[in-house]
């Protein structure tokens, strides 16, 4: 029998849902929301690449977009095709997350998986390493976080797994609306996590991606002869998602601008965490932020005969005006446990035997880093783990899938010796230390054209001072003169002036705004007089690392020959090295109230008591003695003025803070879940709130019906559009078996039949509130009886993901 105006409730042609439930072949691409697959699917894709744009300051450089759009663009085409292949939707998601694994080891560990892609014991070892490396850098750097293979790694599967949820809620579960949750999440990161916040902009560019994708694949199909009415609703719906969106921005913004100090870090106090020492793309805008925010808990020990020590990690050669940068040499690599030798003695470096040595054993204490802390010039390192590379220029050490964290291993190093001179402020024995040229000498003499003229013209001043301006000054001479000029005149020390001044970095702008002002801490030293000793011609690079630190008395093992030195987070440094030709590379002190200069370069008041040698150690032709200020924090002032706010910096050195660590992770591991889990429940929730709707109106028997067969495709039974209302209440009422369910679909079947043949046909119907009360119980009756039909498991995942979501027939 054909009822008129069965059109109007959803009955006609396009109305009604697939025959089958859940789990059962789709009935082709037009079973996808708003029947515009492709649409939907680049729409899909265009919010997925678009959240790039917040994340852009995240890491340097531009590979990890190639990963992020390869992966996360690959998963949804591979969806497409495995959906026009009429593939059921669970089996769509389950072959992309089995395709994403097999992907990642074919892009990141090709060289450990069997045919280049099947992951075996040696694969997962090696995914765990990047892993921890990506950890401990993200730990240790600021953002922008240096690029490395385990960060792409990382970033192609985030896209991959978002894919998937994108896919997943869109397609399978057809609700577009979910993946504004997870593009909301994804964009709190770069919110929580860049120091300098996100513009609004690059924060609307997804969120106008997401109201696209609302757009595209609403689920509202109305007759055609209301044509405006759809659109209506269509913009009253997009409207809606905009408010939704516009909230969760503001709400990011405003987590971001009332915590900004948000990390993972910022629920451990002030010196309870382990010290960070910055190894990333801004290593000493980075280090000042540190110096001001790390507090004062012990991060190494070590011992030796040789007096105390700089503990160098890392050098910055490379500076085009505004950044200083590693200037990275020739690295080979060795195993310190198994291989002792550091194998650099053949990149034209001496044997021990020309200068004297020392051997130093350090024990890290409560230190993350990737670089090992050892003095200068290394031979061998013995004891710790893991697979490290020496850097061939610089001899720093350090690890790609490596930690130095509660590592104790020892270090033997070649120190100078110094000649006393009565002449002069003292000299390095000439005993071919490091050869007598250097071989790359361009690269440490560089400079930048638009250099602020101020730089060479105080260096000019203060070798024509000290009577040095001459063509026969020694290179020596030349490099105490500047050191002198920093210590001995009006310089002070401070961590706030230049954050206050607005001069804080390291750009030759920054240089010559110090040099005016007179007011800096180790970075603006350092940075300036290499600067000057370039523009005299002297090669030179800046070092960064510890200073000696003070001696701990009883710590030595018993042995009156040798001392144990604690070395405390805010004790982190920068001090510039210089090359003297004979002597190879050597460290100066500018940085006043910092350590004190070294015995070849000693301050004119000071010749008696100076002991300590930056980077390559004190004399061992006398009995060195510790003085106060070679291991003293930054003056009163300075401390009082750098309060420790972040935390991750310099805990206690008891090394007992795994569970701290755990933590601070802890509520972002549970913010995730409470995303995921409302993400999980939102399709449960969007099926409840629909059926409130259409049962609370005054057109309450066409919503009635239309939930009637909706329940009736939840729970896999169907309703053709081509049914009529009696063959539907027929067939269902016989899977009811009778009784009271029965009744009340004969009764709602009869209704609608009656109603389809008066002028304004079911949907026009007008109902009072008796009417609804009776159709909320007759569609509760027939809810429960439907659901007996069905076994319990596939109740439960029909309560949670109701298939008839999937089919927008019906408002």
């Amino acid at each position: 029998m054909s009822v008129a105006g069965t059109d109007a409730i959803g009955l006609g042609p396009g109305g009604g849902g697939r025959e089958g439930g859940w789990g059962e072949a789709p009935t082709g691409w037009r079973a996808v929301p708003g029947n515009r697959p492709v649409i939907t699917a680049l729409a899909v894709m265009v919010l997925l690449l678009t959240l790039m744009v917040p994340m852009g300051g995240l890491i340097e450089g531009r590979d990890w977009m190639i990963w992020f759009a390869a992966f996360g663009g690959g998963v949804l085409v591979l969806g497409a095709v495995l959906r026009a292949a009429r593939l059921p939707g669970w089996s769509v998601t389950l072959i992309e997350l089995l395709a994403v694994p097999l992907a990642l080891v074919a892009s990141f560990a090709h060289q450990t998986a069997w045919l280049g892609f099947i992951p075996n014991g040696e694969t997962w070892e090696r995914f765990v390493a990047m892993g921890k490396n990506v950890a401990l850098a993200i730990v240790l750097e600021y953002a922008p976080l240096s690029p490395q293979i385990g960060l792409s790694a990382l970033v192609a599967a985030g896209a991959a797994l978002l894919a998937v949820v994108f896919d997943w809620y869109t397609f399978t579960v057809r609700a577009p609306a979910a993946t504004g949750l997870f593009a909301t999440l994804t964009m709190v990161l770069p919110v929580a996590f860049l120091r300098d916040g996100v513009t609004l902009w690059k924060l609307a560019v997804p969120a106008v991606a997401f109201l696209l994708v609302l757009a595209v694949s609403n689920p509202v199909a109305r007759p055609r002869l209301q044509v405006v009415d759809q659109w209506v609703h269509g913009v009253l719906g997009v409207m809606r998602a905009a408010v939704v969106m516009a909230a969760s921005v503001s709400l990011a913004a405003a987590v971001a601008w009332v915590v900004p100090g948000l990390t993972s870090d910022a629920l451990i106090k002030p010196g309870e965490g382990p010290a960070r020492f910055v190894s990333g793309v801004n290593p000493l805008v980075e280090l000042g932020a540190d110096l001001r925010e790390q507090g004062s808990g012990e991060v190494l020990r070590y011992t030796t005969d040789a007096g105390p020590l700089y503990m160098r990690m890392t050098t910055l050669a490379e500076f085009d005006g505004t950044r200083w940068k590693h200037a990275a040499g020739s690295t080979a690599a060795f195993t310190p446990s198994v291989d002792t030798a550091v194998p650099w003695v053949d990149s034209g470096y001496p044997t021990p035997d020309y200068a004297a040595s020392a051997s130093v054993k350090v024990e890290i204490t409560n230190l993350r880093a990737t670089m090992l802390p050892a003095p200068y010039l290394p031979t061998e390192v013995s004891g710790a783990t893991g697979d490290w590379k020496v850097d061939g220029d610089d001899l720093t050490i350090n690890a790609d899938l490596a930690s130095v964290t509660d590592q104790v291993y020892r270090v033997e190093v070649m120190l100078p010796r110094t000649v006393p001179d009565a002449s002069a402020a003292g000299q390095i024995a000439t005993s071919s230390v490091a050869g007598s040229a250097l071989a790359d000498a361009d690269q440490y003499l560089e400079l930048p054209p638009d250099l602020p003229a101020i730089i060479g013209q105080t260096a000019d001043e203060v070798m024509a001072e000290a009577s040095l301006d001459g063509p026969d000054a020694s290179p020596l001479a030349q490099a105490t003169a500047l050191q002198n000029y920093f210590r001995n005149t009006d310089f002070t020390y401070s961590t706030t002036t230049p954050a206050e001044e607005g001069y804080d970095g390291d750009s030759g702008a920054v240089v010559a705004r110090f040099l005016e002002v007179k007011s800096g801490y180790c970075v603006h030293f350092a940075a300036a007089m290499t600067l000057m000793a370039r523009h005299l011609g002297i090669p030179a690079r800046i070092a960064i690392g510890y200073l000696p630190g003070k001696e701990v008395s009883g710590q030595s093992g018993g042995d009156p020959g040798l001392v144990t030195y604690s070395v405390k987070a805010n004790q982190l440094h920068s001090w510039p090295e210089l090359y003297i030709p004979g002597s190879g590379w050597v460290g100066f002190e500018p940085t006043a109230a910092r350590g004190v200069a070294p015995t070849y370069a000693p301050e004119p008041s000071r010749t008696a008591e100076a002991t300590v040698s930056p980077s390559p150690s004190p004399s061992l032709s006398a009995s060195p003695t510790p003085s106060p200020s070679a291991s003293a924090s930054p003056s009163a002032s300075a401390k009082s003025s750098a309060p420790a706010t972040k935390s991750g910096a310099g805990g206690g050195g008891d090394g007992g803070s795994n569970w701290r660590d755990w933590l601070r992770v802890l509520p972002w591991v549970l913010g995730g879940l409470l995303v995921l889990g409302l993400a999980t429940l939102a399709p449960a929730a969007a099926r409840r709130g629909r059926r409130r709707r259409r049962l609370a109106g005054p057109r309450a028997l066409a919503g009635a019906w239309d939930e009637a067969r909706d329940l009736a495709v939840d729970y896999g039974h169907g309703a053709p559009a081509a049914e009529t209302p009696a063959d539907f209440g027929e067939r269902l009422g016989g899977l009811m078996g009778g009784g009271e369910a029965a009744r009340a679909l004969a009764e709602l079947v009869a209704e609608v039949e009656r109603a389809a043949y008066t002028k304004e046909g079911v949907a026009g119907t007008v109902t009072g509130s008796d009417q609804r009360e009776r159709y909320r119980s007759q569609i509760a009756v027939i809810g429960r009886s439907l659901a007996l039909t069905v076994p319990r498991g596939r109740r439960l995942r029909i309560a949670w993901w109701p298939p008839s979501l999937r089919h927008p027939h019906h408002t």
